[in-house]
């Protein structure tokens, strides 16, 4: 008979890395896409502890912003996404393309300070959601770095081979 420590081990846990990779105002939109998967996850009993946010801006700061620290994905404001709960893991600079890597392949250089890290394993399943510019081939971070398709596959390659996750789901917006 297994212990409750034991069978969570066998199942595995799920972890979600969520990247809004885009600058400025005008990219409010991605900001909001990664909120809203951070909103599902949430309301379907998904841990904040294994939930990694990633915003490349503050748009709920922003002296534009008509509602000041809040973020709705529709004109109806039915539901604010920037709720008091929401824990920004890496804001601004912090997300970059360096980072983003080190996440995935869980490598974390002295000068990096944050806390959260993805503890996923080899029966981990891992949900990655990157929002931003980009086109064929390469997508942006912070409107300026660019990450190839070559090298995001570098990147998924060196998780499966330090047993980083048991099943991958990768969306890309």
């Amino acid at each position: 008979m297994s212990t409750n420590s034991q069978m969570k081990q066998e199942k595995g846990e799920n972890w979600a890395v969520l990247v809004s990779a885009s600058r400025y105002w005008f990219n409010y939109r991605h900001s909001t896409n990664a909120l809203i998967f951070y909103q599902k996850l949430r309301q379907n009993g998904f841990p904040d502890e294994r939930i990694i946010l990633m915003l490349g801006d503050d748009v709920a700061g922003n002296s534009r912003n008509r509602f000041p620290n809040q973020i709705y994905h529709s004109e109806e404001l039915k539901q604010n996404l920037f709720s008091q709960e929401i824990q920004v893991d890496y804001k601004g600079r912090a997300v970059s393309k360096e980072s983003f890597k080190n996440l995935l392949i869980g490598e974390y250089p002295e000068w990096l300070t944050l806390e959260k890290r993805l503890n996923s394993d080899s029966k981990s399943n891992v949900f990655v959601f990157l929002t931003g510019h980009g086109g064929d081939n390469f997508f942006k971070f912070q409107d300026f770095d660019e990450m190839t398709s070559s090298e995001l596959a570098s990147i998924f390659a060196q998780m499966h081979q330090r047993k980083r996750f048991g099943q991958l789901l990768f969306v890309m917006d």
